[in-house]
């Protein structure tokens, strides 16, 4: 079950809106690709926090596979641990509370884009709760939302 609501707030212009969502496992209609899915796309090879901030798109997403499979950073600080490792995030999934790593870009052969996302522990917000690969795109509201106008 997943709870939606859309906040409208009216302090820099009418048209400022901001929804957030709720719920288990899911993010609007996201769509994330399965460990199963991301290794035969990409292959994998074993995680180097030396090499994934300087690595090219297919060696990231390699390496993205392993840390998925290994769950390397579940339970590990996002401001500590994994952008220590990482480097500085290149994207974001909804915000720059929950970042991402591009792993293959869009291109004429790409049709796709993806990026590694770490989304916080419901728990402790600060540390990593999910790693997922995420398709960066084509974001779906859910048929049900709430509207609620604040002022």
């Amino acid at each position: 079950m997943i709870s939606i609501w859309r906040i409208e707030l009216y302090a820099a212009s009418p048209n400022s809106c901001v929804t957030i969502a709720v719920g288990q496992g899911k993010y609007f209609k996201s769509e994330f690709i399965s460990l199963q899915k991301a290794e035969k796309k990409w292959g994998i090879k074993k995680f180097s926090a030396k090499q994934f901030p300087v690595a090219g798109k297919n060696l990231r997403a390699q390496m993205a596979v392993d840390i998925l499979k290994k769950k390397l950073f579940i339970g590990k600080s996002i401001l500590q641990t994994v952008r220590k490792q990482l480097g500085s995030p290149d994207g974001y999934l909804f915000s720059d509370f929950i970042p991402g790593y591009e792993i293959q870009k869009k291109t004429k052969q790409n049709k796709e884009s993806w990026q590694l996302v770490f989304i916080p522990s419901k728990k402790d917000t600060s540390k990593v709760g999910e790693v997922k690969i995420h398709k960066k795109c084509c974001y779906k509201e859910p048929k049900l939302i709430k509207d609620y106008k604040l002022f």
